[in-house]
């Protein structure tokens, strides 16, 4: 472009506003050429059509809650050099400066934008544009991601150079600067948007721009699965009791979703050509797993992740054998319905699709924190589900009875039915509300909560019937209650005396005997303390003072300092600590303990035991612990934890009924069956609207309810009554 062009800019007051022109039937849409340029030169783009045909890019940022108030001119060309028209186009300041990045010195660089490729002010375009997502990322040469940060260049750098475990863990025990930088970049609201999902998962290939320094998505993805590793493997990272930062950091990255999304990327790719999309889940599925991705419009809860669901596209296209223009062509994309319209066309679909399961209607996928009217007020979409934290601030999620769509964990309402029957069994009337088919199996007696979150009371197997906790096994009622009747690879458990019972279920049970034996609360976590180190130190050396230079030599003394220090009596989490410690003490002589210096960061203190000292270590300590079986009542807690958080025990009123309902159940609502749902359901019976109105019901949520599970409610003979869920 002649200079003279670039330097004599209008004013922006007297560009008119660009107008949008109608895009042509079938698969085009529009592309954004970034006009090249120095970079204190105003920025210049032009806005042409494209049938997908030649070579471009594709811009993935965050949209944010920012005004449009950056201005971008928006030229017309006849031909390659001559200016016909000028108009203003104004944006978001976060996409201009990704726009102004992006401008190459001397070429053209061909960009789709959503922001600015559709027009938003449309909805009859968008819907059909956003059909069309999927092939512009696919077509796409590669997809950018823009992300601010600070510290651009240093936090690049690291992104590319940490390649191990020891690496990673140098920085962030040392803290400063370098962990900010890292925290700071997965902290990014652009990791929250929903729309990611599809964008990387489809694209060829793709790249992190650090505020204009290059990442390639490979050496992003192994750098979020070391930090992942860090929190969730590493057992001797600093507790907040000596790093005050830790639960920030450590709250940040499991608020991020940054690993979560490469998990699911790598889901969906190819293994053995990750540039290519492979749909394997269905969209029901699909939606569950992106439950933590956020979007501005409700609609965009299903529309994000269309092109992901295996059900959605042709067999050929879900399979990844289709290189050419693909089409979503099991579900429509309208933008002129309301968002609850599109969710009630969307659960219907999941239930065709699940060939007649209707457990769509318990599970997590919805977002209904949107502004939209008519979202939170419907029970048949289930909100986010119930967290908790361990020890080491770790997240624990509850966990979901139903299973996926395509495989459910049990079959309460017995087998399927046809998907044909279903979906005249099934229906949405106009005001909204579901009609479907239960039986009422019995009413809620009571409920019991846990007091603390943290600790299952002695009073959960008295309530049950469990009164010898010393020397009687536990009840099959009780046992498989606290794990919501699956194990930790979700496989149902079975009874005691059951031909088919596994290893597994007999430690399960013994497992519950030694929580509660001789009537003790269950600890389900401890909070990890780095102040158990500094007692570790007395156990070696006599003195017990941190400024002891001598290790003991008396194996008397070593013995008499380790009953001290009451190992048996400590919580496992504590053990687990300790024993992590002395293995490594074992391996290189030193005791290593964490040590706060002035600048707020840790450096460890190394002291050298003596012989006498590592004999005792290994062969009267380490030698007789059973790290496995600590191991494993540690897996127990996680998975009673994770079967309990947001629930609590119940007893029926006339069945004797026992099992586990959600927190927000109580006494005199009922345990149901709906038809075509995996698990239990508990309702509650809402007051009629209006003289002569017909009962409504309100889904509070799935239930585990013992001997119940697997299709044994249609042996009572109970007769199935049509009811209208809100």
């Amino acid at each position: 472009m002649p200079r003279f062009l670039m330097k004599a800019l209008p004013s922006f007051d007297n560009l008119v506003k660009y107008q949008y022109k109608p895009l042509e039937q079938g698969h085009t849409s529009r592309l954004i050429e970034i006009q090249p340029g120095p970079a204190d030169d105003a920025l210049r783009v032009s806005i042409v059509t494209t049938s997908f045909d030649v070579d471009y890019e594709a811009l993935s940022w965050y949209w944010g809650a920012e005004d449009e108030t950056a201005p971008v001119i928006v030229a017309e060309f006849w031909g390659k050099r001559i200016l016909k028209h000028q108009s203003v186009l104004y944006v978001k300041p976060t996409l201009k400066a990704a726009m102004v990045s992006l401008r190459l010195r001397r070429q053209v660089r061909r960009t789709w934008i959503d922001a600015v490729c559709i027009n938003q002010q449309d909805d009859v375009e968008k819907s059909i544009q956003v059909g069309n997502m999927a092939n512009i990322y696919r077509l796409a040469r590669s997809v950018c991601v823009w992300l601010p940060v600070q510290n651009a260049a240093q936090t690049a750098k690291m992104v590319k150079d940490i390649r191990t475990s020891e690496a990673l863990r140098k920085i962030m025990l040392h803290g400063g600067a370098g962990r900010a930088d890292i925290i700071g970049l997965l902290s990014s609201p652009w990791f929250g948007r929903r729309w990611i999902v599809q964008e990387i998962s489809l694209a060829p290939r793709a790249a992190m721009l650090l505020s204009g320094y290059e990442v390639k998505w490979d050496d992003f993805s192994r750098f979020v699965c070391l930090v992942h590793e860090y929190y969730e493997v590493t057992h001797d990272r600093p507790t907040s009791d000596l790093d005050m930062s830790v639960e920030t950091h450590t709250s940040a990255f499991y608020h991020s979703t940054a690993h979560r999304l490469v998990e699911l990327v790598s889901k969906l790719r190819v293994p053995a050509d990750p540039t290519r999309f492979l749909a394997t889940h269905l969209l029901e599925d699909v939606l569950c797993l992106c439950n933590r991705f956020r979007c501005q419009r409700g609609h965009d809860t299903v529309y994000a992740l269309l092109p992901l669901g295996s059900d959605v596209l042709s067999r050929g296209q879900a399979r990844g054998d289709s290189d050419g223009i693909s089409t979503i062509s099991n579900f429509t994309v309208d933008y002129t319905k309301t968002a609850l319209k599109v969710y009630q066309d969307f659960i219907q679909f999941a239930v065709r699709s699940a060939r007649g399961r209707t457990d769509v209607i318990l599970r997590h996928w919805a977002l209904q924190d949107i502004d939209n009217p008519g979202l939170a007020q419907v029970s048949w979409l289930q909100p986010p589900p119930p967290t908790g934290r361990d020890g080491d601030h770790r997240p624990v999620q509850q966990r979901e009875l139903t299973g996926t769509a395509e495989r459910p964990l049990f079959c309460a309402a017995g087998p399927v039915v046809s998907e044909l029957t279903l979906q005249n069994e099934m229906l949405f009337r106009g005001d909204g509300r579901l009609c479907i088919d239960t039986i009422l199996l019995d009413t809620i007696a009571s409920t019991l909560r846990t007091v603390n979150v943290d600790v299952i009371s002695r009073s959960w197997p008295i309530y049950f019937g469990w009164l010898d906790t010393a020397t009687q096994a536990p009840p099959d009622h009780f046992w498989q209650t606290l794990v919501a009747g699956l194990d930790q690879t979700n496989q149902p458990v079975r009874l005691s005396g059951d031909s088919s019972q596994t290893c597994t279920d007999t430690n399960l049970r013994s497992a519950c005997h030694d929580a509660f034996r001789g009537g003790a609360n269950f600890r389900l976590y401890s909070l990890v303390s780095d102040v158990v180190l500094f007692e570790l130190k007395r156990v070696f050396w006599s003195g017990g003072n941190l400024d002891d230079i001598a290790c003991s030599e008396s194996l008397t003394e070593l013995r008499q300092h380790w009953r001290r220090f009451n190992f048996d009596m400590r919580h496992p989490d504590q053990q687990l600590r300790v024993v992590q410690v002395l293995r490594r003490t074992a391996t290189d002589g030193y005791l290593s303990l964490p040590f706060l210096d002035t600048v707020q960061t840790i450096t460890p203190a190394r002291y050298q035991l003596s012989p006498t000292a590592l004999h005792f270590l290994r062969a009267e300590v380490l030698e007789v612990i059973d790290l496995e079986a600590m191991l494993e009542a540690a897996r127990y807690r996680k998975l009673v934890h994770a079967s309990t958080v947001g629930r609590s025990l119940f007893k029926s009123s006339e069945m004797a009924l026992v099992g586990l309902v959600p927190n927000a159940a109580v006494a005199g609502d009922l345990i149901c069956i709906i038809r075509g749902c995996s698990v239990p359901v508990v309702l509650r019976i809402l007051p009629p609207a209006g003289e002569g109105g017909v009962d409504c019901y309100a889904i509070v949520g799935e239930a585990f309810v013992y001997g119940m599970m697997d299709g044994q409610a249609l042996a009572l003979n109970k007769v199935w009554k049509r009811v209208e869920i809100c």
